[in-house]
C-alpha cells in the first residue's frame, strides 16, 4: 500500500491524502452554509458536497452526521440540530473569511496547499 504522507504540516506531523480530503469536504460544506443563509438538511448539504466531490451523496451525509459537523458544531463554527438533522453557520457571521478563520482556529480544515484564498487570510 502506498505511503499517503505528503508533506509535513506545522506541528511536525504529516497530513495524509485523507485529512485533505476531509478538509475539502468541509470548505464546501461552509461554501454551501454561507451562501444558503438558512437552516439546511444533511441530505441538502450532502447532495451540495457530493455534485462537487463526484462522490456517493449516501457516504458523504453518512460523513457529515458522524465526522463533519460534529467537529465544526464542536468548534463553534456551525450549528447542528442531531435531531432534526439541521444545519446553519454559527453566529451569523459576516463574510465567508469569519467562517474560513474560525473552522481553521478550531482545527475542523486545514488551508489549502492551491488554489484561491481569501482576502486577509494566509496559509
Amino acid at each position: 500500500m502506498p505511503n499517503e504522507r505528503s508533506r509535513d504540516d506545522a506541528e511536525g506531523g504529516a497530513v495524509t491524502a485523507a485529512d485533505r480530503r476531509t478538509s475539502e469536504r468541509r470548505w464546501h460544506m461552509l461554501d454551501y452554509l454561507y451562501r444558503c443563509r438558512y437552516p439546511a438538511t444533511v441530505e441538502e448539504i450532502g447532495e451540495h458536497i457530493a455534485i462537487q466531490l463526484g462522490e456517493a451523496s449516501d457516504e458523504i451525509r453518512t460523513t457529515l452526521r458522524y465526522a463533519d459537523l460534529p467537529a465544526l458544531a464542536d468548534g463553534d463554527v456551525v450549528e447542528y440540530d442531531v435531531e432534526s438533522q439541521l444545519v446553519c453557520a454559527a453566529d451569523a457571521l459576516e463574510t465567508f473569511d469569519g467562517y474560513v478563520r474560525r473552522a481553521i482556529k478550531a482545527g475542523a480544515i486545514e488551508w489549502p496547499d492551491k488554489g484561491p484564498q481569501p482576502d486577509g487570510l494566509s496559509g
